[in-house]
């Protein structure tokens, strides 16, 4: 599997990944908040029309609930999901942007894609493993300029061992000369 494709499916899980916890995080703070909402407008009839217990459970329910909301603040981490996952695609979309641009450039009859089976794809290892605050700082703080960088660095390297090949076919056919009649 080349580069891109490494970055495309690796990416797309981080993004699904996210979009997923989002998702789950979105539903657990609705339902939390709607039973709140709920148990507070119950509130004061229940206090009035039926017997006490009924409006201390309630009341309990309610506050349980806020004291849910409040500790473990679903909205906040549901936000951050959702920005994570908008922020890992607008960065792959960026990032292959570039790549795109970067394989014509470098792009010649020996290397139709000088950027098959880059070993810089371990960024895409280490982005997997960190948690949700590290992958955002961690994104912010590659640059277009570090990737453009990283795929030159890769580009001489198979350009000198293109070299070395070269001349090691010519010590070879040096060796054993033959006829060209």
């Amino acid at each position: 599997m080349g580069l891109v494709d490494d970055i495309k499916d690796r990416l797309d899980a981080s993004i699904h990944r996210y979009e997923e916890k989002a998702r789950r995080i979105r539903n657990i703070h609705q339902v939390i908040t709607t039973t709140t909402i709920i148990s507070l407008v119950i509130l004061p009839p229940a206090i009035l029309m039926l017997p006490k217990w009924v409006s201390v459970t309630v009341s309990l329910i309610a506050g349980m609930l806020y004291l849910l909301r409040s500790v473990y603040r679903f909205e906040d981490r549901w936000l951050g999901y959702r920005s994570t996952a908008e922020l890992l695609r607008a960065e792959k979309e960026k990032f292959l942007t570039k790549l795109r641009r970067l394989r014509e450039e470098l792009k010649t009859d020996e290397y139709p894609d000088p950027l098959e089976n880059d070993p810089y794809s371990r960024i895409f290892k280490m982005v997997e493993s960190r948690s949700y605050y590290d992958i955002e700082s961690l994104i912010k703080n590659i640059s277009s300029r570090e990737l453009t960088n990283w795929a030159e660095l890769y580009y001489k390297a198979l350009e000198k061992e293109a070299l070395e090949k070269e001349a090691i076919e010519k010590e070879q056919t040096g060796s054993n000369p033959e006829n060209p009649d």
